[in-house]
């Protein structure tokens, strides 16, 4: 039982000893059944046995739960918070009723929103714009409601969101505002405030939600009758998709455009001047020159460019002045001249046609080849070692150790996790099988024939203490006594008989020591279990095949007997960065910049 359980088990049984008085048996196990199903882990107990009239107990005990179950929602937005602050009955039913009939919140309109719904409970709006829907969605989780209008934007393209807002439900509450996108083709999908998708409680299965989806409905066949008729036709909905993906990938292509011409108007990746990233950036950029993938832009070229742009103007002012420019083939053979060298200046790239892509790539900088869409991770050696690691972490998750070569796998065995495995097991073994792995011999005596030993030992005591007093009595005989031989004879008579038995009891105590039938020895026990491990520990195989009886490359894996971190350290040992960094050709690649070498793999 856990922590929690035996504390929540506590509170039920003080309070069956507080109000064992008050409360029949019955009607004890009926509050605390009550308080199961309350929220707050029987918080309100005590509350229940306080207020609840035993001879009235049914309507009492069914009246303060529902009171109950409210106050737990709103009890952070009342004056008196603790259950405890209440007396009675109705105490709380006031405090509650007073609080439905407090203020609402008030929910003003924007222009850029329709309202679609509104009663005294709650307001339905559809945001027209990604400002409106930041103003309703405040407070959520929503991403539509986020800074960034791509997501808003994204989910109106074939569908439209409507913003169910609560006027009286508090901001604790999941429900106090519910967003539904509304797609085109039917399809509906709620989102309550922390941004959860639900479909039960709230106002599932009522009149009310069936009345706001009929406004909804109306809604959308009315303002958006050329969306509806778009996707609601298959042909005409995939022409609308691949539009749509159009528009959003050159929107895309111009934002990146937008970010590249930034950092150009600011010199943000001068070598001379600039941040981690930039740095990353120039080692790449000069990677791919090298390699011929990018014509540099050097700043001589530069100046030749900006060049023939000012000429190309003054061409061009030349041009617009004259009333039959058409006629001056002079000065349009010049136009086309340099029209012709600036072409030749748009197939050169500076290091902003390189663009950091958000997510990187195992902890490395990614970047985007924007001249011809690659993909580029760059890193120090640090990162390199880290990303590495983890890539190769990434592929033991995905295909298991059973993708790995087997020999290399076995050189990585967990050999402290195995012994300990082989220890318990012959621990355990050996100690309840003592007699497979140990002779008789080994046993110790048991305590009836430890005490059967002592007792004969104390009888040959005894009989050599008796011998000793006949042999001194022998000696004293007076031998001028007619009977002297007669008794001397009687003396050895029984001397020899105490020297039989002597002779017995040696022979009853060599017999039961040598039919020991207590306990093995522990000792003898302990040397068992070490030796097999020992023999064991260096033959695993043996172990698994003679014991376990299965595959013993399976039983490794099953058991998850492999020490994971050296084998990922082996595999970038021995791979290097590019096998696990780089799935297109599996090179890394190297730069020098300001002193620190940056390594760079192509990663699609």
């Amino acid at each position: 039982m856990s922590l929690v359980q035996i504390i929540l088990e506590g509170r039920k049984e003080d309070f069956a000893k507080k109000f064992s008085n008050k409360f029949t048996e019955e009607q004890l196990r009926a509050i605390i059944d009550k308080s199961d199903v309350l929220p707050g882990q029987h918080k309100y107990l005590n509350f229940l046995g306080k207020v609840v009239n035993p001879k009235n107990f049914n309507a009492d005990l069914n009246i303060v739960v529902k009171l109950l179950e409210k106050f737990s929602t709103v009890s952070q937005n009342l004056s008196l918070k603790d259950i405890n602050q209440y007396d009675k009955i109705s105490t709380l039913k006031k405090v509650l009723d007073d609080y439905d009939n407090r203020i609402r919140r008030e929910i003003k309109t924007v222009d850029d929103a329709d309202v679609v719904y509104e009663d005294d409970e709650m307001t339905v709006v559809s945001p027209k714009t990604h400002k409106s829907s930041c103003y309703f969605g405040s407070g959520t989780k929503w991403c539509t409601a986020a800074s960034d209008s791509g997501h808003y934007d994204r989910y109106n393209q074939d569908g439209k969101l409507f913003y169910f807002v609560s006027k009286t439900k508090p901001t604790s509450d999941p429900t106090y505002k519910v967003a539904l996108l509304k797609k085109f083709d039917g399809t509906e999908t709620y989102y309550n405030a922390p941004d959860d998708s639900f479909r039960t409680g709230w106002i599932f299965g009522t009149e009310k939600l069936e009345k706001i989806l009929s406004r909804i409905n109306s809604y959308i066949s009315t303002t958006f009758a050329d969306q509806l008729k778009i996707w609601n036709d298959k042909e005409l909905a995939e022409k609308e998709r691949q539009r749509l993906n159009r528009e959003a990938n050159e929107r895309i292509q111009r934002q990146k455009l937008e970010l590249a011409e930034q950092r150009r108007q600011t010199n943000e990746w001068d070598i001379e001047d600039t941040d981690d990233i930039g740095l990353r950036a120039n080692a790449l950029f000069k990677y791919l020159v090298s390699i011929g993938e990018l014509e540099e832009l050097t700043p001589e070229l530069k100046a030749q460019f900006d060049r023939a742009k000012r000429q190309l103007a003054e061409y061009q002012r030349q041009y617009d002045s004259q009333e039959n420019a058409y006629e001056d083939t002079d000065l349009i053979a010049d136009m086309a001249a340099v029209e012709e060298e600036l072409d030749e200046f748009e197939q050169l790239s500076d290091v902003y046609v390189l663009l950091p892509v958000q997510y990187g790539h195992y902890g490395l900088t990614q970047f985007e080849n924007m001249v011809d869409g690659t993909e580029w991770a760059v890193g120090d050696e640090g990162e390199m070692e880290e990303a590495s690691r983890e890539a190769v972490e990434s592929m033991l998750d995905d295909i298991g150790i059973e993708g790995f070569n087997r020999s290399f796998v076995e050189n990585h065995i967990d050999e402290v996790g195995v012994e300990s495995y082989i220890r318990d097991f012959f621990d355990h073994d050996v100690n309840e099988n003592p007699e497979v792995y140990l002779d008789d011999d080994s046993k110790n005596l048991s305590s009836s024939q430890e005490e059967e030993i002592a007792k004969l030992k104390q009888e040959e005591v005894e009989l050599e203490t008796e011998r000793n007093k006949l042999e001194t009595q022998k000696e004293a005989l007076d031998t001028g006594n007619e009977d002297w031989e007669e008794q001397y004879d009687a003396f050895n008579d029984m001397i020899s008989e105490i020297e039989d038995r002597l002779l017995e009891i040696q022979d009853e105590i060599e017999e039961i020591n040598d039919n020991p039938n207590g306990d093995y020895d522990q000792n003898d026990i302990d040397k068992i279990i070490d030796d097999q491990v020992y023999q064991y520990t260096s033959n695993i195989e043996s172990f698994v095949s003679n014991f376990i009886g299965m595959d013993y490359f399976q039983w490794i894996i099953d058991h998850d007997f492999i020490n994971k971190e050296e084998l990922i350290e082996s595999v970038v040992d021995s791979d290097g960065y590019g096998i696990s960094l780089n799935s297109y050709d599996g090179d890394v690649n190297e730069e020098v910049i300001d002193g620190t070498t940056y390594y760079i793999v192509r990663v699609n």
